[in-house]
């Protein structure tokens, strides 16, 4: 008798992670915020708590008892794991951190612990470390690391909001303290999303890829003699990603947890005068207007979308293979989970007797893709709480021989940017 129950075939999307994570070039996306408790009259861990929650979370998120079989095939299933043990995704430390740079110290933590084969539970993970404080009011950190494979990074925000709702509200919630669970037999995955949606592809859209693929020389011409035309000195042009989420589109996905994302691409192109030593001119703000109505244009329809291109490929590991070998078709990578409402999320699940949880700080980090953009930035924030940018790059991209270094600096003008800006 087997464990696990197959619920439906993987989609394109899910497919295109599979691979990638069967390959080894990707590891975990990973979702971090402290939790305090306002209203705690000792400082220890919540443990009974947290494991009630985290089977919350379990119950209302079907992709968390998902697990990937035949991973080396054309065509890998998805599956609901019978039964599951929390003990074996949860981690918590007795150990109490410094507040400072714990963010930094646990998302170290959870990527250099890789997850377990996709086929033998499902891939993820909460991590749990304690942070001293000089108050009475208990904090900690819960990281929830898990594979691109089953969820997209905006499910990492949904965990969160979950855990916290739950958390809140732990006495009306139907679940033991107890490592074993059984899930929801009546919880079912929601549809691959192209199946959720049409993602029509028009025939301009679609011959983009197909002459970068077939006829490189043609684009580098043209692309040279636009630079030619537009009579600057000494441009600099960077081609920027923008990773986008396409639930408001699907109404039924609002707040599901699932694989839902596209990308949005622009090139951007700067001049050789350093950003600090001059106020923005009206080009630079036309251009940050042109990029976020482009945006959020992108996100607003299923059309055109690059996700929907992966119909049209017919060799995913062969693609993913030579993407990997190729030099990166984007400098840099952004992907952004936008502001949690903490406020919202615990007035919604807050019981009777008061939970007094609220998230203070979030952060969000994704392992390097060997098959993406040379660095991902990182976003993640929460209303009352600041900005957190992660930066991610996959050793030896850089091109240049100190990468640490390189992104030090990099880090640093933008923070130098955005402080010109603000002053």
């Amino acid at each position: 008798m087997t464990d696990y129950e197959v619920q439906r075939p993987a989609g394109l999307n899910e497919l295109r992670c599979i691979v990638r994570d069967t390959l080894g070039l990707y590891g975990t996306i990973a979702a971090c915020a402290t939790y305090t408790d306002s209203g705690a009259s000792n400082s220890n861990l919540p443990v009974d708590d947290i494991v009630m929650a985290l089977k919350q979370c379990v119950a209302e998120h079907p992709v968390l008892t998902t697990i990937v079989l035949d991973t080396q095939t054309d065509s890998p299933l998805l599956a609901r794991q019978a039964n599951m043990s929390i003990s074996h995704h949860l981690r918590i430390s007795s150990h109490p951190i410094s507040p400072e740079n714990a963010m930094a110290e646990v998302l170290n933590q959870v990527h250099n612990d890789p997850l377990d084969d996709l086929s033998t539970h499902p891939p993820w993970r909460l991590y749990i470390r304690m942070i001293k404080t000089s108050s009475a009011l208990r904090t900690f950190i819960a990281a929830f690391a898990y594979s691109h494979a089953i969820a997209d990074g905006f499910s990492g925000l949904l965990f969160h909001r979950s855990f916290l709702r739950a958390l809140c509200g732990t006495e009306g919630l139907p679940h033991t303290t107890d490592a074993n669970f059984v899930p929801e037999t009546s919880s079912r995955l929601f549809p691959a999303l192209e199946q959720a949606a049409t993602l029509p592809i028009s025939w301009s859209f679609l011959l983009g890829p197909l002459i970068a693929e077939y006829c490189p020389g043609i684009l580098k011409r043209a692309l040279a003699r636009s630079l030619q035309e537009t009579g600057q000195e000494d441009p600099r042009l960077f081609k920027a990603e923008t990773a986008i989420d396409l639930r408001r589109c699907i109404p039924a996905a609002k707040d599901t947890m699932g694989n839902f994302p596209s990308a949005v691409t622009d090139v951007v192109t700067t001049s050789n005068t350093k950003a600090t030593d001059t106020p923005l001119t009206k080009e630079d703000w036309q251009t940050a207007q042109r990029l976020t109505h482009r945006l959020q244009e992108a996100s607003s329809t299923l059309s055109d979308q690059p996700v929907g291109l992966l119909k049209y490929l017919s060799d995913f590991r062969s693609w993913t293979i030579k993407k990997a070998s190729q030099p990166p078709e984007c400098s840099f990578s952004v992907s952004n989970l936008g502001v949690f409402e903490t406020e919202t999320a615990k007035a919604d699940g807050e019981s009777e007797s008061g939970g007094g949880w609220v998230i203070g700080d979030m952060a969000f980090s994704q392992s390097a893709d060997a098959t993406g953009a040379a660095f991902n930035l990182n976003l993640a924030s929460t209303k009352a709480g600041g900005l957190n940018v992660v930066v991610t790059w996959w050793p030896g991209m850089l091109g240049v021989q100190d990468e640490g270094r390189l992104m030090e600096r990099v880090c640093g003008g933008v923070v130098d940017q955005m402080e010109h800006i603000a002053g």
